[in-house]
């Protein structure tokens, strides 16, 4: 309004800059499926602002060779990788790539990590 009464203002620190995704977290680097109990899941966890409901969020798993071994999708709304591949197999034990894709109004951002599976 022009006389200012009933006007707020808010002010939001670094909305244009900075990182959509904060404090990714997997459960391990090492995913060991085999049924113990121990790391036989990967969790995964993280934070995103500045994105709006129905926003492209995508999370897989590839190997070194780029190849996408695990497109993961979150049920209610969290995100487990059980060590196999999109037909439910086992996948072979070695390195692969995690990837988080987020493709936002305000900006892109895709982060990385290394996960290891042995049997």
């Amino acid at each position: 309004k022009e006389d200012g009464v009933g006007v707020t203002s808010v002010y939001v620190p670094d909305v244009a800059g900075g990182s959509l995704v904060h404090n990714l977290n997997l459960s391990s680097g090492m995913l060991t499926p085999n049924g113990d109990g121990i790391n036989d899941d990967l969790e995964i966890e993280f934070l995103l602002t500045k994105v709006d409901v129905g926003t492209d969020i995508n999370v897989g798993i590839f190997s070194l060779s780029g190849q996408q071994m695990r497109d993961i999708q979150a049920v209610n709304g969290n995100y487990r990788w059980d060590g196999t591949d999109q037909a439910g197999n086992p996948v072979p034990p070695g390195a692969y790539i995690f990837r988080l894709r987020v493709n936002a109004d305000a900006g892109d951002e895709i982060l990385h990590r290394i996960i290891n599976v042995a049997y």
